[in-house]
Parts: structure tokens; C-alpha cells; sequence
């Protein structure tokens, strides 16, 4: 046994209910080393230890997650390996106990004290502060509902995203793992949470789509097994299991896909002699004693898979139970994983009897821990994604802070692939199209949250999708992973690029390959003059360019499809985009929420359209990229309600909401208040809003000025709380006349505040005075008297800063005060 130490290069793991360590054996084979396992079943960790799945003894801890004592024991593992920021734990897997929750448990009674072990697993997460997490469950694991240590009851998924949403993104997903790495059919609730202080996003590291297998495909080449109690020759696992003789009959005549239920003969259907009187067993879930097809998937494998009263557990061919070896390859458990002290050939060539005597002892928990397992192929999977995008991490960590490097060419994950130069050249095609076209390379948390806003349709299957800024396609490699459960998905991707169209088409096929039933067509054109022809899009989503068009396209873009009210070559985008499609899910720039450029495309959304949810990047959506955005969702073909609900993120804050419509786009504000709060309210109603109009000089530079004058420029570092003070660095000019701004001279009833602070102060204009641009001149609009001097103190409290900061939306950037946002500087009633 290795002694434990601090290893700079490993990747890490805890697995909280391990069972024997099934599912984790897929980290162990990519790499990962255990810190610490936990399972309540002494026999289990055997298992484990028999597959030396920890580097220390001491790491295999039996006991109870939910007390705090085996909490304890977990902690003192991690402390040895002395992992230290950013060093951390980087993986750790829960597959908490499912009975209560699964659909196949008849015999439920109150469960929520045993699926409340998930809170023992969501607050162990929340202390460890892993890099990624993983649970595995049921289908009905999210929607059930758990005791919180506080007495407070809610369903399992609110209590994942509660206790770590502000630390982890989190992508949830119900999927059936025959088409992620497991050979058999598995429908469960995957989990998987990231960092919000790395790069990469669930998404990364989601398992591919793969083509299901058929149950010949997988056990087809195994010797028949024909008598009761037989063992192949080679292999101890592959072993008929006995059972009553007298239930031969039953079974023995079957087809394949029939049951002994569906039998003529009563005599060959499955029932009980009692007293003398033949009582017919029940057909509970109607695949019971039936028998499988070898050309289609396998069916689940259950815990009391060792009966054939129990789910789809008969041979396509012999009568019997599947054996342990056709039992691990339906679960993908690799044939060098070890159930017992020795190697399997070492077993298979024991004497008869000590065969017998082996599987007398260990096959009934052999079985159970398969049928509660996680496949390990599914983990494997994800484990190698995981793999890639830690170490990247680690390298570009130490890129960044070495040498500046920017995160937009960090994406390396997708490079471990056929097309990694590929890719690292189309990053680069992305990064110089900046200039000329506004073109950005999406990163993964950004195309993440555009998956996460994606709507879903339930009772469709087949959907169409319109990604019109496709660039270098790098929504293509995520939407296949959010969209695979649909049963036909059709996907145009268009961009005005040719080289970068190509490029998609190329990564598409050697990055991140599409299932069959998902296609993509590539159109080389203009979104905003390209002629569709088809009815209108389920959903468009993308990330489309933003800046200022020529006057020569806004005419042009204008006559085909009318004026958004905006030169802004995004706002052309959002106001196609509403007109093709039922569902809009767009990055968009923050201004967005409150510019006056956009207060026409604003208020046609607020009267046609309903917002479902906002996620702020602030300036974390694109590194380096010195400007705010948000992703957007809109449903086109529903109207706003006050009542409705909108999903609000914050990366930068890390906060999630959910917030009624009516705060949001009251119509008695003047732009979008995403983050409106109790507080923010309760100034807002102490005060009389639209007090004042806004001025600001754009008239005066740098050649204006001189170091002596008559008349002094102000900038915003002048501006106090009730006086604007000089500086040595004061400067004047000679003619304040020939200025627009020399109208507001001497005039004292006007308000001077610094316009791009986020934390206002006011005073009044001192005499022989003007400022320049960086100063906003407030002054009363017709029919106002004049402004009191308590009311221009207000501008410079922190009670005023705080409710300052929910009007400007938290902005750091878009923070000019223009004809929008002077509507917050009012005065107290």
C-alpha cells in the first residue's frame, strides 16, 4: 500500500455510497486517485479493496454519511493529501440509496428520512467545494422530496441548487444511459455541477451520445449454459444459477419476448400450491418471468436480478437468469474488475466444488451490488472529459498568470480529438474576425447558459433549430448534448463566413460528432436578408454580433425588415430572430436592459412577448472582451403576465432569482430593473422620480484647455459631496461661449454628478464654471422648482449608492447617466 503525499499531477476523487466501488472504477481507470470512499456495507468496501481502489488504508470508511462522525472521517482523509487552493479535491460522486424513490419499489412507505441521506451528500459537497460533483440517481430523484437539516422540506433538486448554486454551474438531465456508455437500458437522473472559478461548464464534461447496443451485440459470443448449476469452464462468472426445478416449466417454452403469464397452458404459468389449491402468482409490472430479445437492448438490470419472478431477467436463450458476466457487460464493468482476493482466471481454475462453494458465498452480493451500481463506462466517460479539462486548467492557470494569457484561447478540451489543430486554428480565425465582423468564439459557461435557457418541449418529437451566428459552430458541439432525447432534431447553422462555416462543418464531424437523428444543415448567408422559406423555428439561439451598422446597411436592413429603433447590428438580430421563431435564446449586450438605444425593441418585447429567463455575465462572459453581456430567453408567441416568473442569474454576484414580470417591466420605470428588491422599493417610494433632464458636453478636448482662464473645467474627480473642490490639475478655457454647455454657467439650479461612477456624489455649479464629459449636468425639468440642498446631499449617501446600483442593473460598464437613467436622481417626497 502507498504511503499518502501531496502528488502535484493527480486527480482526485471522493465517492460518497460507493457500493463496491462499480461506477468509480471508471475514474480509477482514467487516471483518478481515491482520497476516500464511503459505504455503509462492510462487504462492499471488501470489493473495493480487493480492486485497491485507495491509496491509504484508512480511506475506505464504513459508515453512516448522515452522521457526523463518518463526516469526519472524509475531512481527515482530504487533510493528508494536503490539498491547498487551487489544489482542491477535483471530483466528487454521490449515488445516494434509491429505493424510496424508484418507480420499481412497491413497498414504499414514508422514505423522506432515507432519501434525506441525499442532504447528508449535498452538505458534504458543499464543505468539500470540489471542482466537479457528480450524482447519479432515478428518474424521480429531483422532483422528490427531502428533510433539510433545518426542518425545511423541498424537493431534492432545490436543495442541490440551493446549497451549491452560488459555488457550481449545474446541468441536470433525465437520460437514458444506453445511449451514454451503458449497454442496457437505464433511465436516471444525472447531476453534474463545475466550479463557477474555472473555465469549463457541465457541459464540457457531460458524456457523448453513443448508438444503443443490442443484447446479442453484448453477450452474444458467451457459451450457452444449459444445465442447473453449470460454470463455464474459463470464467467462474458465467455460471447458471440454480433455482426451483418445478419453475423449469414455466419458462422453458418461451419465445423470445414473452412471458410465462401469456402462456395457454395454466399449468406452465407461474403460481403457488396452497392447501392443495392452485393460486396464480400476480403479474405486477408485466415482465416478470419473460424472456429477452437478443436483437434488441437490454433491459434494466435490477437488484434481484438472481430470479426469474423478478424484472426481464431470463436468457434469450437458456433457461435461466443471466449470469454475473452477462450482468457486468450489461453494466459495462470491464472483465479485469475483481470480485473476490484473486484474479478471475486464478478462480475460473479452482476445483468444481471450490467454484460452488465461492459463488454459495459471494454471488448474492455480487448481484445486488450490480443492480444498484452505476456503469462504469458512463463515469469512465465522463471521468475522461474531466480529466482533459482539469489539467487544461492547470496548465492555462499557469499560462495566465505567467504570461497574460487570455481564456479565449483556452478551450483545449475539445482539442484531445482528431480535430484539436483544427479547432486551436479556428479559435484563432474566430479572435481575428473580432475587428471586422464582431465575431467572438463562445466560450463554455456562456453556451452553457444558453443551453440551460433553451426551452423544452415535452410533447414534441421532432424540432427545428436556427443558430444564425454560427461562427465556428461552437453551439453545435453542445446543442446535440441538450437536444439527444428529442427523436429528430433539425439544425440549421448559418453564418455570413464561408471560412468560418467550413470550419464548423469540419469540427462538427472530428470534435463533437452528432447522433443520427440529430442533423445539421450549413447555410452560408445574411440572417438579416436571407429569404427563409419555412414555417418558423421552434428555437433560434445564438450569439450574434453587436456594434454600430453603416449607414448603407441600416437603410438596406431596414427595408426588409422594418426598424428596431437602433443602429446597433444586434438589435436587427433579436428583432428578426422574434419574427422566425417561437423561442429566442440570445446573448445580448447588457445595454440591452436600459440603453436609450434599445427602448424600442425593449417595449415591443414588454407588448408582444414574454422574457423567461436572464443570466448577467457582466464582463466573466468573455475574457478580455471589455463589455457586459447577459443571455436572454423570450417566448414570441406568449404575452407578458405581471404574475409570470423570470429566472434572473448573476455570475459575477452569484445569485439566482426569481422574480415577478410586473417588478422587472414596470411600465412606471424606465427600462428593465432585473434585480429589483425590497429595498430598492422602499426608496423608490420615498422618492419623486423624473426630476431631471441630462446634459452632457461632448464638445470639449484636450486642445480646448489651458492651464490658466477665466472659466474652470470641471471633471468628475471635482465632484464632492455639495461642492465641487479644485485640484492642481485644474484646467480652463479661454472662450466657454463657443461650448454648448456654457448655457448651464452660473446657473444654480443645476446638479452636477460624476457620469460613470458607480458611486454617485452631487453638488451644485459653482460660479464661472462648466464641465466636460465625464460629468452629467442634472438640471430641473419644466415646472420644477428649485432643488434643496438635502435633496443634492441624498445623491451622496450609501442609501442612495445601494438603491443607485439595483437602477444600473449592478452594471460596471454601461453606466452613462443619459435620458433613462437620470429618472433614479429624484428627490425624497
Amino acid at each position: 500500500m502507498r504511503s499518502h503525499g501531496s502528488d502535484s499531477s493527480a486527480l482526485t476523487y471522493v465517492s460518497l455510497f460507493s457500493g463496491a466501488g462499480i461506477g468509480c472504477y471508471g475514474l480509477s481507470r482514467t487516471g483518478f486517485e481515491c482520497i476516500a470512499t464511503v459505504e455503509s456495507l462492510e462487504r462492499r468496501l471488501v470489493v473495493q479493496r480487493h480492486n485497491k481502489v485507495c491509496r491509504n488504508a484508512s480511506g475506505y470508511i464504513c459508515g453512516d454519511l448522515s452522521l457526523p462522525s463518518t463526516q469526519d472521517k472524509i475531512y481527515e482523509e482530504i487533510k493528508k493529501w494536503n490539498l491547498e487552493s487551487p489544489r482542491a479535491v477535483d471530483v466528487v460522486v454521490a449515488t445516494p440509496p434509491c429505493q424510496g424513490m424508484s418507480v420499481c419499489n412497491h413497498k414504499k412507505r414514508d422514505e423522506r428520512k432515507r432519501n434525506s441521506l441525499v442532504v447528508a451528500a449535498v452538505s458534504t459537497v458543499e464543505k468539500i467545494v470540489p471542482k466537479i460533483f457528480i450524482f447519479e440517481n432515478t428518474s424521480l430523484f429531483l422532483k422528490t422530496i427531502c428533510d433539510l437539516e433545518n426542518g425545511k422540506r423541498m424537493p431534492i433538486g432545490d436543495a442541490i441548487k440551493e446549497k451549491l448554486g452560488k459555488t457550481h454551474h449545474i446541468h441536470t438531465k433525465v437520460i437514458n444511459l444506453k445511449n451514454y456508455g451503458c449497454p442496457s437500458s437505464r433511465t436516471r437522473t444525472l447531476v453534474i455541477g463545475t466550479h463557477k472559478k474555472l473555465w469549463f461548464s457541465p457541459l464540457s464534461i457531460f458524456p457523448d451520445w453513443k448508438p444503443e447496443t443490442t443484447l446479442r451485440e453484448i453477450i452474444g459470443d458467451l457459451p450457452p449454459l444449459k444445465r442447473m448449476g453449470e460454470i463455464c469452464r474459463h470464467d467462474i462468472y458465467h455460471a447458471f444459477k440454480p433455482y426451483s426445478k418445478h419453475m423449469r416449466s414455466w419458462i422453458e417454452h418461451l419465445a423470445e419476448g414473452q412471458g410465462a403469464f401469456d402462456q395457454k397452458s395454466i399449468r406452465r404459468r407461474p403460481h403457488k400450491i396452497i392447501n392443495g389449491v392452485r393460486i396464480e402468482n400476480k403479474n405486477v409490472n408485466g415482465d416478470k418471468y419473460k424472456r429477452q430479445c437478443w436483437d434488441a437492448v437490454p433491459s434494466c438490470v435490477h437488484t434481484r436480478n438472481d430470479i426469474l419472478a423478478s424484472q426481464n431477467t431470463i436468457h434469450p436463450r437458456d433457461d435461466r437468469v443471466f449470469s454475473i458476466r452477462e450482468l457486468m457487460r450489461m453494466m459495462s464493468i470491464p472483465d479485469v474488475f475483481k470480485w473476490g482476493d484473486l484474479p478471475t482466471d486464478c478462480l475460473s481454475n479452482m476445483p468444481f466444488s471450490d467454484r460452488q462453494k465461492f459463488l454459495k458465498t459471494n454471488e448474492m452480493n455480487i448481484r445486488q451490488c450490480l443492480g444498484e451500481a452505476v456503469p462504469t463506462e458512463v463515469i469512465r466517460c465522463i471521468a475522461q472529459k474531466a480529466s482533459m479539462c482539469i489539467r487544461d486548467a492547470r496548465i492555462m492557470a499557469g499560462k495566465l498568470k505567467m504570461n497574460g494569457y487570455r481564456q479565449t484561447i483556452v478551450p483545449l478540451t475539445l482539442g484531445h480529438c482528431p480535430g484539436a489543430e483544427e479547432l486551436m486554428c479556428s479559435i484563432e480565425l474566430a479572435n481575428a474576425a473580432r475587428s471586422t465582423k464582431a465575431a467572438y468564439y463562445t466560450p463554455p459557461v456562456p453556451a452553457f447558459k444558453l443551453m440551460e435557457l433553451m426551452p423544452s418541449f415535452p410533447s414534441k418529437k421532432e424540432i427545428s433549430i436556427l443558430e444564425p451566428s454560427a461562427g465556428i459552430g461552437r453551439l453545435l458541439h453542445v446543442l446535440p448534448q441538450v437536444c439527444a432525447h428529442y427523436e429528430r432534431v433539425n439544425i440549421d447553422a448559418m453564418d455570413i463566413d464561408a471560412r468560418a462555416l467550413d470550419m464548423a462543418r469540419r469540427l462538427a464531424k472530428s470534435v463533437a460528432p452528432s447522433p443520427a437523428h440529430i442533423s445539421i444543415n450549413y447555410i452560408r448567408g445574411d440572417f438579416l436578408d436571407y429569404d427563409f422559406k419555412q414555417a418558423k423555428y421552434d428555437v433560434i439561439i445564438g450569439n450574434p454580433p453587436f456594434g454600430k451598422l453603416s449607414p448603407e446597411r441600416f437603410k438596406h436592413y431596414s427595408s426588409l425588415n422594418g426598424n428596431p429603433g437602433s443602429r446597433n447590428v444586434f438589435a436587427f438580430f433579436m428583432h428578426r430572430a422574434i419574427g422566425l421563431a417561437k423561442h429566442v435564446v440570445m446573448i445580448a449586450p447588457k445595454s440591452l436592459l436600459n440603453a436609450p438605444d434599445f427602448t424600442v425593441l425593449r417595449n415591443s418585447i414588454n407588448m408582444h412577448h414574454a422574457v423567461r429567463g436572464i443570466c448577467d455575465f457582466g464582463e466573466k462572459g468573455f475574457e478580455g472582451v471589455k463589455i457586459e453581456t447577459i443571455a436572454l430567453a423570450i417566448q414570441t408567441n406568449k404575452k407578458q403576465s405581471e404574475d409570470s416568473i423570470v429566472a434572473v442569474e448573476s455570475l459575477p454576484r452569484q445569485k439566482t432569482m426569481r422574480q415577478p414580470a410586473g417588478l422587472i417591466f414596470d411600465k412606471g420605470l424606465p427600462y428593465w430593473v432585473i434585480y429589483r428588491d425590497d429595498f430598492f422599493d422602499s426608496v423608490l417610494d420615498g422618492m419623486e422620480c423624473e426630476v431631471f433632464k441630462v446634459f452632457r458636453d461632448r464638445q470639449i478636448t484636450k486642445r480646448h484647455l489651458t492651464e490658466q482662464g477665466k472659466v474652470r473645467v470641471l471633471k468628475s474627480v471635482n465632484v464632492k459631496p455639495l461642492n465641487a473642490l479644485p485640484t492642481n490639475k485644474d484646467l480652463y478655457v479661454k472662450n466657454a461661449s463657443e461650448f454648448a454647455v456654457c448655457k448651464f454657467m452660473n446657473r444654480r439650479d443645476v446638479v452636477l454628478v460624476p457620469n460613470l461612477s458607480y458611486y454617485p456624489r452631487a453638488c451644485r455649479m459653482p460660479e464661472n464654471c462648466i464641465a466636460d464629459g465625464s460629468v452629467a449636468i442634472l438640471y430641473p425639468r419644466n415646472g420644477i422648482g428649485r432643488i434643496k440642498d438635502k435633496d443634492i446631499k441624498f445623491f451622496s449617501t450609501e442609501e442612495f449608492r445601494k438603491f443607485y446600483r439595483v437602477a444600473r442593473n449592478y452594471g460596471t460598464r454601461s453606466l452613462n447617466i443619459d435620458s433613462n437613467s437620470v429618472f433614479f436622481f429624484g428627490v425624497r417626497k
